[in-house]
């Protein structure tokens, strides 16, 4: 059996926490994989979610206790800007050692379309 695999998520709101969530555990399950989701942040926008992941990615340098995630989940909606563009600017905020593992989810619009 596979060894457990970490995920933290990084969501813009309740709406991304609740979709996420429960489609990480499912393609877990389909693929037999064990899998703990901790939600790092899932309430206060845009703005908190990227805030709280910088003060994550800096506690993650400055700790030995703290281990990084097997994947890192970061879901910022696309609005009208592009989910490209969103993606993008994940990726220019997320620390070089932990871009192998960064997701960035940007649904386009926005989540509550989907």
């Amino acid at each position: 059996m596979p060894s457990l695999v970490r995920v933290d998520l990084f969501a813009e709101d309740r709406a991304h926490e609740e979709l996420l969530a429960p489609l990480i555990r499912r393609i877990a399950e389909e693929e037999r994989i064990p899998v703990e989701i901790k939600i790092r942040s899932a309430r206060g926008g845009r703005g908190r979610a990227l805030e709280e992941l910088k003060l994550y990615q800096r506690s993650l340098a400055l700790s030995s206790a703290e281990t990084s995630p097997d994947l890192l989940v970061v879901a910022i909606d696309g609005n009208c800007v592009s989910a490209a563009r969103k993606r993008q600017e994940i990726e220019e905020r997320t620390d070089r050692s932990l871009k192998d593992r960064l997701v960035a989810a940007c649904p386009d619009p926005h989540i509550e379309r989907w």
